[in-house]
C-alpha cells in the first residue's frame, strides 16, 4: 500500500482490462488472463489488493503486453499533410486575396 498520493500502479487497470490481460469475472473481482492462452487465472483479486507488485510485475515485464502499450499509445511520426499539398492551399489563398485586393483597388 501507499501512504498517499497517486499509486505507481494507477491507471494500469483500465489498460490491462481494454487489453485483455485482466478481465472482471464477477462484479468487485478482477482476474489476470494468460494472453496466450486466453483462460482466465484462478486467483481472484480485489481492485484494491491488485496495487501491488504481485499483481501487476507479470504483466508488464510480459512483452505482448508491452507492445499492446506501445501500439495503442505510439504516436505518429509521419508527416499528416505533405508540404506539396500545403504547398497549393497557401498559393489558393495567395491568389483569392490577390483577386480581393483586386476587388479592392477597382472601387
Amino acid at each position: 500500500m501507499f501512504e498517499g498520493g497517486i499509486s505507481k500502479w494507477s491507471g494500469l487497470m483500465d489498460i490491462a482490462l481494454e487489453g485483455g490481460f485482466v478481465v472482471k469475472p464477477k462484479n468487485g473481482w478482477y482476474a489476470k488472463v494468460d494472453i496466450d492462452t486466453g483462460e482466465i487465472e484462478p486467483k481472484n483479486w480485489r481492485l484494491k489488493d491488485t496495487d501491488c507488485k504481485e499483481f501487476w510485475l507479470p504483466i508488464l515485464t510480459n512483452p505482448k503486453f508491452q507492445q499492446y502499450i506501445r501500439t495503442r499509445y505510439k504516436v505518429s511520426n509521419k508527416t499528416m499533410v505533405s508540404e506539396d499539398v500545403i504547398d497549393t492551399e497557401l498559393d489558393k489563398i495567395d491568389t483569392s486575396l490577390a483577386d480581393f485586393d483586386d476587388l479592392a483597388e477597382g472601387d
